[in-house]
C-alpha cells in the first residue's frame, strides 16, 4: 500500500514537472518570437476540417527559400484559399512560424512582390494588439 502511494506521488511530481516545462518553453518562444522575430507575408494554400478543428496551411518565403506550415486554427472561421496574411517567425530557425489571421493583408495593398521580404517591425499599419493576442496562450504564467 505504502509503495502504490509512492509510486502515485512520483507520476504525479513527473506530470506536474512536464506541465512547467511546457509553460516556461511557450514562454521562452513567445519572449524569442515578440523580440527577435521577423515578419513576412504568408498566403493560404489549403483549408479544412479536421477532428480537433479547422486547419489552414500557409507558405512563406525567407532567405529565397519557400516555407509551407499547417496551423491548427481550432474552430475559428477558415480563411480562403489564396488569401494574405501577416506570419513571425524565429529569424535563427525559419520554419518555425506563426499565422497571424487576425492581420489579414488585403491584396490591394500589396503593390509589388513582397514574399521575399522581412520585416523587423510590425508592417502595414497592424495594431500590435493584435499581435499580441496570438501570444495569449500562456503568457499570465510567464515572469514579466
Amino acid at each position: 500500500m505504502v509503495i502504490k502511494k509512492y509510486i502515485f506521488r512520483k507520476e504525479v511530481g513527473i506530470i506536474f514537472f512536464v506541465i512547467i516545462l511546457a509553460i516556461l518553453k511557450d514562454c521562452y518562444d513567445n519572449k524569442v518570437f515578440k523580440n527577435k522575430g521577423g515578419y513576412v507575408l504568408g498566403e493560404i494554400t489549403k483549408t479544412g476540417y479536421g477532428s480537433t478543428g479547422n486547419y489552414c496551411n500557409y507558405r512563406y518565403f525567407y532567405n529565397g527559400k519557400s516555407y509551407t506550415q499547417d496551423g491548427n486554427i481550432g474552430y475559428n472561421k477558415i480563411p480562403n484559399k489564396g488569401d494574405y496574411f501577416l506570419v513571425i517567425l524565429k529569424k535563427e530557425i525559419p520554419y518555425y512560424s506563426r499565422i497571424i489571421l487576425k492581420a489579414p493583408i488585403s491584396k490591394d495593398s500589396i503593390k509589388y512582390d513582397l514574399s521575399y521580404y522581412v520585416w523587423d517591425s510590425i508592417p502595414f499599419n497592424i495594431d500590435e494588439k493584435v499581435i499580441n493576442k496570438t501570444f495569449e496562450g500562456f503568457n499570465k504564467f510567464c515572469p514579466r
